[in-house]
């Protein structure tokens, strides 16, 4: 980022001194530094939101698997109880989030 903000304030310095011998850069460096500060800030944003995306679709898949392992131990257990006392649970013996 800071090679970045070099060329932009080297090729600006490049223009103004080629097109005008006396300006003040300062009013024009404050605006460039804003704008790199703005794209920063979008591209925080944007990878804040995809790493959101991710920590949801984990716990949504996370809370699938519950549900599902819950499931089959409920199944489990109510065959237990009834005196069937088969214990398929696929080849299971402990939930698929341990």
């Amino acid at each position: 980022m800071e090679q970045s903000n070099r060329k932009a304030y080297v090729l600006l310095d490049n223009f103004f001194k080629s097109r005008y011998r006396s300006v003040n850069l300062t009013k024009n460096y404050s605006i460039i530094d804003k704008w790199m500060l703005s794209k920063r800030w979008e591209e925080e944003i944007i990878q804040t939101r995809r790493e959101m995306i991710a920590f949801v679709t984990y716990f949504q898949d996370l809370h699938a698997k519950l549900t599902e392992d819950l499931a089959v131990q409920g199944i489990i257990v109510q065959s237990y109880k009834s005196g069937k006392k088969s214990w398929t649970n696929s080849g299971k013996t402990t939930p698929s989030w341990l």
